[in-house]
């Protein structure tokens, strides 16, 4: 008898960028309370979503400390993550967007990487980031080279079948890499080697779509019958 195939595994993460890559800050106070109801909103909706998919603590949450500044504006949510039993990664952004110029020499990306890990760790009590997803999916020697320095071990970047530009216009060709890989390991200039069982860095590889909090995830919340108060 052939046997049933075994269910896809899904890692679930959230990237916790700024809401709108237009958001620049310094805002006003309207705009600042509004961006900020807007943040608060949504990640209420997700974590409404998770419990009633049975995801408490079974979340990675890559945060974006260098632009929304978490551990500055939204402890009370951070906290919430961490109480959940949730992990918690860095998400950097290598400029293009949000306002800051792009960086790529070994010295800026290390800046850039440094500074939001510090500020998460400090808040964590010390607690490690081992965990790093790049803005946009960047893929570069230059950004695995910082992360290897910086001591983060798992990395998530690489979107199969897709081919894209990066902010600098540079080709992110991931077309190569089947839907069906699972996390390979790989050092720092062969992460497309999906195929590679040694390295430094174990990667996940990750198939995204972009959700505005207050069309999609409120469809999502619509059908699932979950009450949301904001």
């Amino acid at each position: 008898m052939r046997k049933s195939p075994s269910p896809p595994i899904i890692l679930a993460t959230i990237d916790g960028d700024p809401g709108a890559s237009s958001w620049i800050p310094p805002v006003t106070d309207e705009e600042w309370r509004r961006w900020k109801k807007y943040y608060e909103c949504a990640v209420k909706v997700l974590f409404d979503i998770f419990d009633t998919a049975g995801l408490i603590g079974k979340i990675t949450w890559f945060l974006n400390e260098v632009d929304v500044r978490w551990t500055h504006n939204f402890p009370y949510l951070l906290d919430a993550i961490l109480e959940r039993g949730d992990t918690v990664g860095l998400h950097s952004h290598f400029g293009g967007i949000f306002g800051r110029p792009i960086v790529s020499t070994f010295k800026d990306v290390l800046a850039v990487c440094k500074a939001g890990k510090e500020e998460l760790e400090a808040y964590l009590g010390g607690r490690k980031i081992k965990l790093h997803r790049s803005g946009c999916f960047r893929q570069t020697a230059t950004i695995y080279e910082v992360l290897k320095t910086l001591g983060f071990n798992v990395v998530s970047d690489v979107n199969p079948g897709r081919k894209t530009l990066d902010a600098e216009g540079h080709i992110l060709d991931n077309s190569t890499i089947p839907l069906s890989a699972v996390p390979w390991r790989h050092d720092v200039s062969n992460w497309l080697d999906y195929r590679s069982t040694e390295g430094w860095f174990l990667h996940i590889p990750v198939t995204a779509e972009g959700i505005d909090a207050m069309t999609k995830l409120t469809e999502r919340v619509i059908k699932h019958n979950i009450h949301i108060v904001c």
